[in-house]
């Protein structure tokens, strides 16, 4: 068995070289490919047939067309390999469709003989048994395509349902793009489950690996998407991810959840409508999710393949073979209505999964356009049960997309050099367009023209922009045009939207002087923390005709994203792009106050995206005022410098200062680079606590909690820090606890008087009269082994040490039962008591105020250490002091119940060739620019010679030694 596992597996090998790697030698010898001639067979390679076309496959010194399948012929000593199945499957390649060799091995696909001494027949790759006529190969369908996508998409979908009630219209469906360690999601919910508070990523156990908490924004509001991503999606659950191993979860404002697996499925790659099916009305049982994909190349007519996801669709006796009833029906302007009925065939049903399924029909040009305008009703039923159902409409896909263009005076793809040549015409006029394509088939669309008054605007046009620009339609002008922008809604067919997905469309701008004035690109782009706006930002200049489109956003991390698309940059010379703000224009002294400018990035290429964070909090403030913009500068052969004003961009009230911007502006060097304080006071307002209310707490106070019961907080050098109330143990059966009090108290037969009370300088806490607490001592919390009490008739606070008995076994019998325990005990003997002893005499352990440090010999008690003649609390972790080279950060030391344990920083190893170390840093890092680099090597020219020089030390000190030895030889 092991043998036909290896053979099986250089077979393929074998293949994929005679497939692929004659193919690359003969596009490495320069061979251009030719059509076939006439007289030959399809398939054969005639000797003047050296070349081939990119819509052929070629397998050895045969030529096969797209779509066409064979058995590989490898000559002796192999033969016809009759249990592989090879085809020629189309690609998209550079908007090309190209041919590719597809082999797959079907032999563990044979269905297993019913009698002992089967046999292979010639020609054959399955066994039959004696007499058996049929043959099972013409039963097994390879569809490699399809694997072939499932194996490699990046594409993956989820319905989601509700476990606990699976007969619920809570529903809801995702779609899911994973690139660069960056999972991309969006959700469409059921009307009746409403937008969700928590978006939810589990494991196979159903373990929580990463939440989110969603909020609504503009792009919400427009489509009803839920959209986002998960960043840096760490190894393990990008393995989960393509073995189909993580689960979606939502959960709305009522904690209701509905969840479901996250898996590749055909079709996603290629979807441009979408549909959440719901019950039918009156029924509650089912749902599903529709994935179409179209096909327009036809001019009369278009494929459309559906891949339906559905659970609860089928009814109790349901498990295999159940057919389905479907139906869609389209809705015309007019009142007409056309009805599609076709029907499934469901091998197997998954009872907790969704149950998937394939449909392929034909649609003509009003089908089409229906299903494009969002009015195609689609309807699955189970025949058996027919109350078993789930309908809904299809409209554009719900993944979160967004279509933006600019509008030039130049094509998108013109070169530098064309440019160059039309800016002598210096036309200021340029333009941008963004569209949001809807649930229900809408497009939203929104046009902004700058330098041209609305009276010049004769049409706003749609075309294929192809040689005879086809017009598809016309965008309305409407009475609101004016300003230079324009918004509305429009609807198109599925034929147009398919091609709008494929970036195939052209938006055109006619005025009274030239029919195309302005022309753009429509560009499909998925949404990102950058186009959260849904607002694009112009980049132009009157000098040159280049221009660009950039989208840009501040998050709840006052992180700035941006990203950004230009016409026709050069590719060979790099571009730099700078951030500048600058000071609001109602200042008088405008030289005083400069705008900063921040280096974002250098690239190559149309195209830019990334993101910068430690923004100045002055530049926060300006970029939320509108008082910023982005320059991009070219310094090639031919120089350009476009910039763009950015508005409409709001920061995080807490990315702003907590001053006001005219303050600021009329105070420089009021903000330091580092924080938003001037440099004199900068340590004491830092050291200072903001609590919510608005309340400022100098460092070391210490009060208690508003935000929830039964908390102490205390600040510590601008941090707040919150520890739960510790109770003393009590002695009574039947405590109480007074109302606003947290600890309990044991019933007294007088009533405490809860006017009365004591309080401590450094605890503005008020203590009842009678009362007992634990001490609340900053930074170590509550402390344990300490009980303070509030003395009934003197109203003076006697604060006692718990008192460790003597143990009587050795020392390394000692352990503490539980981290936070004052006393130890006998690992022997666990019945040791560490609780007050009544007989004992503790007057001269009285602490007579809550301030009082421990001494050294209570600190070894409670677990300690000593280190170097300092005594360490047990926990506490500290840089040891080195001489002369001070404390040394690399090296953390830990004290852990009376012993001490130093350890060196690990460092991750690094796969780069040139390393360097920070001053302060432990560890090297990957060198991040050229002077970097060439510290790095001189860095290691220098250890290389110290390494030299120590070597040849060696050897002078050996020879050295030799010679002695030799010496005192010849004088014994």
């Amino acid at each position: 068995m092991v043998f036909k596992c290896v053979f099986l597996v250089l077979l393929l090998v074998v293949i994929a070289t005679l497939g692929v790697g004659v193919e690359a030698k003969r596009r490495h010898r320069g061979h251009l490919p030719i059509d076939h001639p006439e007289d030959e067979e399809p398939g054969e390679f005639g000797p003047h047939d050296e070349k081939r076309k990119a819509s052929e496959c070629r397998f050895g010194d045969k030529h096969y067309e797209l779509e066409q399948t064979w058995n590989p012929d490898l000559g002796p000593p192999f033969g016809v390999m009759y249990c592989i199945h090879c085809e020629c499957v189309p690609i998209h390649k550079k908007r090309r469709i190209v041919g590719r060799v597809r082999c797959k091995n079907i032999r563990a696909e044979c269905p297993s003989p019913t009698c002992g001494s089967p046999v292979l027949l010639p020609g054959r790759c399955c066994k039959v048994c004696p007499g058996q006529e049929n043959n099972p190969d013409e039963k097994i369908s390879v569809d490699l395509a399809r694997e072939e996508e499932e194996k490699n998409s990046r594409h993956y979908g989820s319905l989601l349902t509700s476990e606990s009630m699976p007969k619920t219209s809570l529903v809801a469906t995702g779609r899911f793009y994973f690139r660069k360690k960056t999972l991309s999601y969006s959700f469409v919910t059921g009307q009746e489950f409403g937008h969700p508070k928590f978006i939810s990523f589990l494991d196979e156990n159903g373990n929580i690996v990463e939440e989110f908490l969603t909020q609504t924004n503009e792009f919400h509001n427009i489509t009803g998407k839920i959209c986002g991503s998960w960043n840096r999606l760490p190894r393990r659950y990008r393995r989960q991810l393509r073995k189909d191993l993580l689960f979606a979860q939502l959960t709305n404002a009522e904690g209701a959840t509905i969840s479901g697996r996250i898996g590749k499925h055909f079709g996603l790659s290629s979807e441009y409508f979408s549909g959440l099916l719901l019950p039918i009305s009156g029924s509650g049982f089912g749902s599903a999710t529709a994935i179409v994909s179209t096909d327009s190349t036809s001019s009369t007519a278009g494929g459309v393949h559906i891949m339906i996801l559905m659970k609860d669709v089928f009814g109790p006796t349901d498990d295999q073979d159940v057919t389905l009833d479907v139906k869609l029906e389209a809705v015309m302007d007019n009142g007409e209505r056309r009805i599609i009925e076709d029907t499934l065939r469901v091998p197997k049903v998954v009872p907790k999964d969704a149950t998937t399924s394939d449909l392929k029909t034909g649609f003509d040009v009003l089908e089409m356009d229906a299903l494009g305008r969002g009015n195609l009703k689609m309807t699955v039923s189970s025949r058996n049960f027919p109350h078993y159902g789930v309908e809904g409409y299809l409209g554009s896909r719900f993944s979160c997309d967004l279509v933006d263009s600019i509008l030039s005076p130049v094509d998108e793809d013109s070169e530098l050099d064309e440019i160059a040549a039309m800016d002598h015409q210096n036309s200021p006029q340029r333009g941008l367009a963004w569209l949001v394509p809807k649930t229900n088939g809408e497009l939203d669309y929104h046009i902004q023209i700058e330098d041209l008054s609305s009276n010049e605007i004769t049409a706003l046009q749609i075309d294929n922009g192809k040689m005879s620009r086809r017009l598809l339609m016309t965008i309305p002008l409407k009475a609101t045009f004016n300003g230079g922008e324009a918004s509305g809604s429009i609807r198109i067919s599925a034929k147009e939207m398919e091609q709008l997905f494929k970036d195939n469309l052209f938006l055109n701008v006619a005025t009274l002087a030239n029919e195309r004035a302005l022309r753009g690109k429509l560009t499909i782009q998925m949404m990102s923390e950058a186009t959260e706006t849904i607002r694009p930002i112009l980049l132009k200049s009157n000098l040159s005709l280049v221009s660009g489109i950039a989208w840009t956003s501040i998050n709840a991390h006052c992180r700035l994203n941006y990203e950004m698309r230009l016409i026709g940059p050069e590719r060979k010379t790099e571009s730099t792009l700078t951030l500048k703000d600058f000071p609001m224009k109602n200042l008088k002294n405008l030289a005083m106050m400069p705008g900063r400018q921040l280096a974002l990035q250098t690239f190559r290429g149309p195209t830019v995206s990334g993101h910068q964070d430690n923004l100045h909090k002055l530049s926060v403030a300006r970029l939320d005022g509108g008082d910023a913009s982005f320059v991009i500068r070219h310094e090639g052969h031919y120089e350009f410098e476009i910039e763009g004003r950015i508005k409409d961009v709001q920061a995080p009230p807490d990315c702003l200062p907590r001053y006001v911007r005219n303050e600021l502006e009329l105070m420089p060097g009021f903000l330091s680079d580092l924080g938003e304080e001037r440099p004199e006071v900068e340590k004491e307002l830092a050291a200072r606590c903001l609590y919510e209310g608005g309340i400022i707490y100098e460092d070391g106070a210490q009060w208690p909690a508003s935000h929830t019961n039964c908390h102490m907080c205390f600040c510590q050098r601008g941090k707040v820090n919150c520890d739960p109330v510790v109770c003393p143990k009590i002695e009574c059966s039947r405590p109480i606890i007074h109302k606003g009090a947290c600890c309990p108290v044991c019933q007294e037969e007088v009533p405490i008087d809860r006017s009365r009370g004591c309080q401590i300088e450094g605890d503005d806490q008020f203590h009842v009269a009678g009362s007992r607490w634990h001490p609340y001592i900053p930074p170590s919390g509550f402390s344990r082994c300490a009980t303070c009490e509030c003395h009934a008739d003197t109203l003076e606070v006697k604060c006692t040490h718990e008192h460790c008995p003597k143990l009587d076994c050795p020392k390394d019998d000692q352990v503490r039962e539980d981290t936070l325990a004052c006393c130890k005990t006998c690992q022997e003997d666990n019945s040791t008591s560490t609780f007050y002893d009544p007989s004992i005499d503790y007057d001269q352990k009285t602490q007579q105020d809550m301030g009082r440090e421990f001494t050294d010999e209570d600190i070894l008690d409670m677990g300690g250490c000593n280190w170097k003649g300092e005594v360490r609390t047990n926990g506490e972790s500290w840089h040891p002091h080195i001489l002369p080279f001070g404390e040394y950060t690399c090296v953390t030391c830990t004290c852990k119940e009376g012993k001490t344990k130093c350890q060196r920083k690990s460092c991750v190893k690094l796969n780069c060739i040139h390393k360097v170390t920070d001053p302060n840093g432990c560890c090297p890092r990957c060198a991040a620019n050229s002077s970097e680099v060439k510290e790095a090597k001189r860095h290691r020219r220098q250890q290389k010679l110290k390494k030299l020089r120590r070597m040849r030390q060696k050897i002078r000190e050996q020879k050295r030694l030799l010679v002695r030895q030799q010496k005192a030889g010849s004088q014994d």
